[in-house]
């Protein structure tokens, strides 16, 4: 997305694609400050979280798990790149094209609370969960656990590590943002 608005930018520098792009480039940015704001605050809710997948209690820090702490903390990340990819793109284009600030802001933020909430959904069904026999613990690492020892899989794609789950919680964000801001101009 980054990509195509630095090119696109060289030839059409106040197109509506271009402000759809930034817009989409700015719910994957929301989406990645929404995911690490919940995961790291999440973890001081009182209560355990539930998983997405089941609404079954987990213990914290659990892939997948969500909180109320935790999703306050992601909305509040989301809505911090929000409005400062709004202001950025007032200050650019005036008022942002037909998408006024405002609306940029809900699109960006909105998107990126989705992204997060794709980035849960898959932590909690389809990421790759191993075993490690010696410390008797779950883990996302494979081949080897943290004490050197070798995991087995117990749930999920082998291949979804948390680095593909980030990348959809982000390119879904993208994407969202971009079809939302097209829509919505």
């Amino acid at each position: 997305m980054a990509l195509s608005y630095f090119i696109l930018s060289r030839f059409s520098p106040a197109s509506e694609l271009l402000i759809a792009l930034w817009i989409g480039f700015g719910a994957s940015l929301a989406a990645a400050n929404a995911d690490t704001w919940g995961t790291e605050l999440g973890l001081l809710n009182p209560s355990k979280p539930v998983l997405l997948s089941t609404f079954r209690q987990v213990p914290k820090g659990t892939s997948g798990g969500v909180s109320l702490v935790g999703t306050l903390a992601s909305l509040g990340g989301s809505a911090l790149v929000g409005v400062a990819v709004g202001l950025q793109a007032s200050a650019d284009w005036g008022h942002g094209g037909d998408v006024r600030p405002f609306l940029q802001f809900l699109v960006i933020t909105g998107s990126g609370m989705f992204g997060a909430l794709v980035d849960s959904h898959l932590g909690a069904s389809l990421l790759a969960i191993y075993f490690c026999p010696t410390c008797k613990k779950k883990t996302e690492q494979h081949p080897l656990h943290r004490c050197g020892n070798s995991t087995e899989h117990l749930r999920g794609l082998m291949w979804l590590n948390n680095d593909w789950v980030n990348a959809a919680c982000t390119i879904s964000a993208g994407i969202m943002g971009l079809l939302l801001a097209i829509l919505l101009n």
